[in-house]
């Protein structure tokens, strides 16, 4: 990966617009965007070293930030919005017994996503619900 050999760009994911922006030698560009008004979370995919062997020398935002930030409220994701790491984040309040849904939609190349009240295409392979 780019943290072991400097010859491969590290990939980067920001926001664009209401969504997420995926730039990477490996895939190529990714968009992300989800139905409503989801926020955004972002930390590194690095191995946070500190927590697993005491190295204070760990990424600020490791890649378990997401999960410390939601679960346990902890600031550990990158207030700069940009990372190797991202997650849409919606709070939900969801009934005993009831169900949520939420839409997200992942589109490769430079175009944003369709708005959601537009289907994204008729081919039900293309589509998972």
């Amino acid at each position: 990966t780019w943290s072991w050999d400097t010859t491969h760009a590290k990939p980067t994911i920001t926001v664009e617009g209401a969504g997420l922006r995926a730039d990477s030698a490996a895939t190529g560009e990714l968009r992300l965007a989800g139905d409503g008004d989801p926020g955004f979370l972002f930390c590194d995919n690095e191995t946070n070293v500190d927590r697993l062997y005491g190295d204070a020398d760990s990424p600020v935002y490791a890649k378990d930030g997401i999960n410390d930030h939601i679960v346990d409220g902890k600031a550990t994701v990158n207030p700069a919005q940009t990372g190797t790491k991202a997650a849409l984040d919606y709070a939900l309040t969801v009934a005993p017994g009831a169900t949520a849904t939420v839409k997200v939609r992942l589109t490769a190349g430079s175009a944003s996503p369709t708005p959601f009240s537009t289907p994204a295409s008729t081919d039900s392979d293309a589509c998972l619900y």
